[in-house]
């Protein structure tokens, strides 16, 4: 399970009766607005903040993959299809 909080982390939790805190993911800036994890490819976490960036993480290794640096503030982000994203901004 991912949560992402104000600070701009995300913090990774084991999804099972123990509930077990894992790790964080830092990279944001700001808020972190949304987070996604696609059901056909659970092994990467897209994230989006109010920083304007977009950042895919790699989940087998919780390594930053890619950054994207966009100039608008990012409200939003979803998934169209695997390759086609949407953001919704401010």
């Amino acid at each position: 399970m991912a949560v992402a909080y104000e600070s701009g982390v995300i913090k990774i939790y084991q999804l099972d009766w123990t509930k077990k805190y894992l790790l964080e993911l830092k990279g944001h800036q700001s808020t972190c607005q949304s987070i996604y994890i696609s059901h056909s490819n659970p092994y990467f976490l897209y994230s989006a903040s109010t920083d304007s960036t977009v950042r895919i993480w790699n989940l087998r290794d919780y390594a930053q993959v890619y950054m994207l640096q966009l100039d608008v503030l990012i409200d939003e982000i979803t998934f169209i299809t695997e390759a086609l994203l949407f953001i919704n901004k401010n």
